[in-house]
Formats: structure tokens, C-alpha cells, sequence
């Protein structure tokens, strides 16, 4: 007999078609979204003349939106078809994005920054609604597609996934963002085209749907958000590791939404390594490509774990991990990249993102099978959602304020707050017994 945590020995999930299908469907759509965030976060510098309160505002407003919505996602996940949901919003947003990338076009020849700016904020907001829609659908349909014992498996081949795509969506987007930077246009044609690719694998995804009982109105949703709530409290171990992550994600988000703003003000007319022959926007991709790939090995090595792990011991030890790593990055920006040793920087940089990849595979995987574990069929979309508010309610905050102490304060200042902030937060989840039970 194998036991709940084991992954199956005898069938590996990518035989699974309709999981196989949502894989492929996630890896084209997610190049296109990396295409998007990498370029549009270089776009606004670009056309705002480096204002990273311009950016840090978009990142707060598409957040705030994201998080409102999510909720009602989730309620909406568990009511109604869930591969319906996914593919149909996926048509939406690669429809919306060609849309925009039309309008950009001849805003672009009308030299008019003001509407360009207009644009892209309310793209933001829509985009952001649509994926708060999308989210929890695409997250609980894996538990619909898979049996028990693979959980653990599909979460580690899906985090690979996501590392699989960044690594060759933050390569590709660089490359190409500084092939198309005076033409950003043609580059949101592309995106827009993954997503409408994307959705048409996945009509063709099957499961046993079942029709929720009643009809979807404001005051079924309510009382299904206050289901959900309820439920989540009983799950106090969860709980826990939520508020826990929801401070994480509040001091690392400012770090990772920053590297736009630290290539094209510290790189950009500079000598650093490869200087000759790399940009400053593809630096910002490799970057981000190092990470995934680090997170592309361990989720690999995780896939294929055949023993039980003991979840929250497993979060507590790469968390920390996590911080030491973090502190010796924001060292390091002191010691080398304000001395203008740029080389040495990113070479050290580089390193720090490949084992940064290594701990957010083991602290998100562990939490992801935890979920699907632990929380019952009925509830998980609307209490998927609910755990993605809770771990993301001050990213909005976050991102805002990143860019008004980067624009007032500097870099510096920023990531020494947020290495002092994770570090004093893993402190304080080490220190929790009910996330070590996990």
C-alpha cells in the first residue's frame, strides 16, 4: 500500500490527457504573460523617463484588482464548469491584448504618451479582473484531472513548468523586447496570439463536472464567501502559514519588481559583464531566467520524489535558506553594484537567483500539496482563492511603495528594509508549532 504522501510508482501524471492537455495550455499561456509583464514594466520606464512611481502605481493598481476579484473567482470556479472558464479567458485576454497593441500603434504615431499611459493602466485593470477569474479555476481543475497520490507530482511538474516557460519567456522577452522596443506593438500581437493558442488546447480538457446546486446571484456568492471563510478557519495550521506568507510576499515583492528599474539606471551606459554584446533589458531577463532554472531543477528532482516529506519542516528550513541568501544580495548591491563593480555584482547576483529558484520550488510545493491534501473538492476553488488573498493582501501595498522609496530613497534603502522585514517574518514562522506539523 503507498502512502497518501508517496507518488505513484506505476502512472505518471503526464499520461493523464486532460492534465497533459491544461500542461500545455499553461506553458503557451504563461510565455505570452511573461512576455507581457517583463515588457510592459520596461515600456513604462521608457515612456515615463524612468518614473518608478508611475510603475510601482500600474503594480499596485493591478494588484488591488487582482485581489478584489479573486474571491469571486473562486466562487464562480465552483459553481460553473472550470475548463470552460479557463479556455474562455484565455480567448478574452489575447483578444483584449491585439486589441491594445492596435491601439498603441496609433497612439505611438501620434506621439501621444498621456493616451499610451491611459492604455496600459486600463489593460492592467482588465487584465487583472480576467485573471482573477481565470486563477482559481486553473488552480483547483489540477485536483479534478489527477488521482490522490499525484498531487505532490503535479505540483512539482507544474512548478517546473512555470520555471520551464520563465526561463524561456524571460530569455525570449528580452531578446525580443530590444528587437521591438520602438514597435512594442508587434510584441503584444505575439502574446496576444499565445493566449488565444492556450485556450484552444484547453477546450478540449474533460472531467467529471457537476453542476452546483442553485444559481449563481449576489447573495448565493456572499453566503459561499462566508462558507469559505469558515471553512479556512478550521484549517488553523493553514492559517498560519497564510499570514505568514502574507508578510513574505509584502517584503520580496519590491525586490523582484525593482530589476527593471535597476538595469536601465545602473546598466544602461555602463560597462558590467558581457557588456559588449548584452543589453541591459536582456540582463533583466537572465536574471529571471537563472531563478526558473534553479526552480526548474528542483521541481524536477521533486517530481520524482518517492518519499513522504514532511511538508512544513521542509518550508521552515528552505525559508531560511531563502533569507540568508536575500540578506547576501542586498550586501552585496552595497559592496559592488554602488561602487560601480557591476560585473562583480551580477556574477553574484546570478548565483543568488539560481538558489532563490532551489527554495521557492520547496516552499511552494509543499504548501500547494498541503492544500490540495487537506482541503475538500466542494470548497477548494472558492478556498484557493481566499488563500491567494490572503497570501498576496499587501503585494498592491507593496509594489506602491517600492517605487516611491526607490524614487525618493533609492534602491538601497528599499532592499534593506525588505531583507531586515523577510528575515524577521521567517523568524517568526520557525517559531510557529502548528506550521511545523504540516
Amino acid at each position: 500500500m503507498n502512502d497518501e504522501n508517496t507518488v505513484s510508482k506505476t502512472e505518471n501524471v503526464l499520461r493523464n490527457k486532460n492534465y497533459l492537455l491544461l500542461f500545455i495550455g499553461t506553458l503557451v499561456s504563461n510565455i505570452g504573460a511573461t512576455f507581457y509583464s517583463f515588457a510592459i514594466s520596461l515600456y513604462i520606464l521608457s515612456v515615463t523617463n524612468n518614473n518608478a512611481s508611475i510603475q510601482g502605481f500600474y503594480l499596485g493598481i493591478c494588484g488591488v484588482i487582482f485581489l478584489i476579484f479573486t474571491p469571486i473567482g473562486g466562487i464562480i470556479a465552483d459553481r460553473k464548469n472550470k475548463a470552460k472558464i479557463v479556455y474562455g479567458t484565455d480567448y478574452i485576454r489575447g483578444i483584449l491584448i491585439i486589441a491594445s497593441a492596435v491601439a498603441i500603434y496609433f497612439l505611438t504615431k501620434r506621439e501621444s504618451t498621456t493616451g499610451i499611459i491611459i492604455i496600459i493602466f486600463a489593460m492592467g485593470i482588465l487584465l487583472n479582473f480576467i485573471s482573477a477569474i481565470f486563477n482559481p479555476a486553473s488552480g483547483s481543475l489540477v485536483r479534478f484531472l489527477v488521482k490522490e497520490d499525484q498531487f505532490l507530482q503535479a505540483n512539482a511538474y507544474f512548478n517546473s513548468l512555470n520555471s520551464f516557460q520563465a526561463i524561456i519567456g524571460m530569455i525570449l522577452a528580452g531578446i525580443m523586447y530590444s528587437i521591438f522596443k520602438d514597435n512594442i506593438h508587434l510584441l503584444f500581437i505575439i502574446v496576444g496570439i499565445c493566449y488565444i493558442l492556450s485556450g484552444f488546447s484547453e477546450m478540449f480538457i474533460r472531467y467529471n463536472y457537476v453542476k452546483g446546486e442553485g444559481e449563481l446571484t449576489i447573495k448565493s456568492a456572499l453566503q459561499d464567501f462566508v462558507i469559505g471563510l469558515k471553512y479556512l478557519k478550521t484549517k488553523k495550521a493553514i492559517l498560519s502559514l497564510i499570514i505568514g506568507a502574507l508578510f513574505l510576499n509584502f517584503f520580496v515583492t519590491p525586490y523582484f519588481n525593482s530589476s527593471s528599474y535597476f538595469v536601465r539606471v545602473y546598466l544602461t551606459g555602463n560597462d558590467y559583464l558581457f557588456s559588449s554584446f548584452v543589453t541591459p533589458e536582456i540582463w533583466a531577463s537572465i536574471l529571471g531566467a537563472i531563478l526558473s532554472i534553479g526552480s526548474l531543477i528542483m521541481g524536477i528532482i521533486l517530481g520524482n520524489r518517492q518519499k513522504p516529506m514532511k511538508y512544513g519542516k521542509t518550508v521552515r528550513n528552505w525559508l531560511v535558506v531563502f533569507s540568508i541568501i536575500y540578506l547576501g544580495m542586498v550586501a552585496a548591491f552595497y559592496a559592488f553594484a554602488q561602487q560601480n563593480e557591476l560585473t562583480i555584482y551580477l556574477i553574484i547576483a546570478s548565483v543568488c537567483m539560481f538558489i532563490i529558484g532551489l527554495c521557492l520550488v520547496n516552499i511552494n510545493v509543499p504548501i500547494g500539496t498541503v492544500i490540495y491534501r487537506d482541503i475538500e473538492k466542494e470548497q477548494l476553488a472558492k478556498v484557493n482563492s481566499l488563500i491567494s488573498v490572503g497570501a498576496m493582501g499587501l503585494t498592491p501595498i507593496a509594489a506602491s511603495l517600492g517605487g516611491i522609496v526607490i524614487t525618493k530613497a533609492g534602491l538601497g534603502v528599499l532592499y534593506i528594509f525588505c531583507g531586515i522585514g523577510f528575515l524577521i517574518t521567517t523568524i517568526f514562522i520557525s517559531l510557529n508549532k502548528k506550521t511545523l506539523q504540516l
